[in-house]
């Protein structure tokens, strides 16, 4: 069961005026020059189960015939996990400790209408992670220049607390990533230590992304639709665990962040 709360806007949103203007000075290649690091402070706004059957019998002596039902959830478990198990293996990520935590079962939508943005907590209240790898395929439907992506090691108080996100903006000809830090609601570091662009965005409405995130102790990887796009770290090592959701987020228009066959592997 999903839940759905306000969410704040993000500093790739926060920034937009600056985006537009860099993209019409200038045409956008794959490895720009970086963009200076705004500072903002903000305040947001808004079962295998055997069965015994009796066979009857036209003796005195009755005899028990075993059938085996498969257990068709246990099985589906060993798939998904070796799902799971295969995309780390092909990213070199550690697939020999941890387990699956989170699977899931029905696509996300987050439908946004105007200004403003939503979050919907991924997995159930007892779903924490502190090292894990992420997997979802997030796909826009928008006439808009949303952000779409997740908060990870969040507290209980949402959007109003401390958590990280990683998010991603779709903007014609330049689109944008990074990962923030916000504390007590409000927007207090960069651990990508910029505004990062990558031309291996789909910005097409409609178009589909496979996002591969590794929170690992104090190091964070990101990988978009197979391309690997860097390590980074945040040094003080501000959050050790928390809850995760997925959001959106957007100045105007009609967009929805979908997001599916998503998983979690927690190693801790």
């Amino acid at each position: 069961m999903y839940t759905q709360n306000r969410y704040p806007h993000s500093l790739l949103l926060i920034v937009m005026p600056l985006l537009i203007f860099l993209h019409a000075c200038s045409s956008f290649s794959p490895s720009p020059t970086p963009t200076p690091t705004p500072t903002p402070t903000i305040t947001p706004t808004f079962t295998a189960t055997s069965t015994f059957t009796p066979t009857p019998s036209t003796t005195n002596t009755p005899t028990l015939t075993r059938t085996i039902t498969p257990d068709k959830k246990a099985t589906q478990a060993v798939e998904q996990e070796k799902a799971a198990r295969d995309v780390l293996d092909s990213f070199s990520l550690p697939s020999d400790s941890g387990s699956l935590g989170w699977y899931q079962t029905e696509t996300v939508n987050l439908d946004l209408s105007g200004p403003g943005g939503y979050l919907t907590a991924l997995g159930e209240p007892t779903t924490k992670a502190g090292d894990f790898v992420l997997f979802t395929t997030m796909t826009w439907y928008t006439d808009s220049w949303p952000v779409c992506g997740f908060l990870y090691r969040a507290d209980s108080r949402w959007e109003k607390g401390t958590y990280y996100s990683a998010v991603f903006l779709r903007f014609s000809g330049l689109p944008a990533w990074d990962i923030e830090y916000w504390k007590d609601g409000l927007y207090a570091g960069i651990p990508s230590e910029k505004i990062r662009f990558s031309s291996y965005l789909n910005l097409d409405s409609g178009g589909s992304n496979d996002i591969v995130f590794a929170a690992i102790g104090n190091e964070f990887k990101l990988y978009i639709n197979n391309n690997f796009e860097g390590r980074y770290y945040d040094y003080d090592s501000k959050i050790a665990q928390g809850r995760l959701a997925f959001v959106g987020n957007q100045d105007s228009g009609k967009t929805t962040c979908s997001f599916k066959d998503s998983w979690l592997w927690i190693y801790k």
